[in-house]
């Protein structure tokens, strides 16, 4: 899969568009549906 560092660099970059409660789910789904 990807790197911590853009793990974390896509998280910081999804996290001001969706809210901390949505957070884990829709970025779960996203990154595996992009990065898959």
């Amino acid at each position: 899969l990807m790197p911590a560092q853009d793990l974390a660099y896509f998280r910081r970059l999804f996290t001001p568009q969706v809210q901390p409660g949505d957070l884990d789910i829709n970025e779960v789904k996203d990154s595996v549906y992009f990065f898959s």
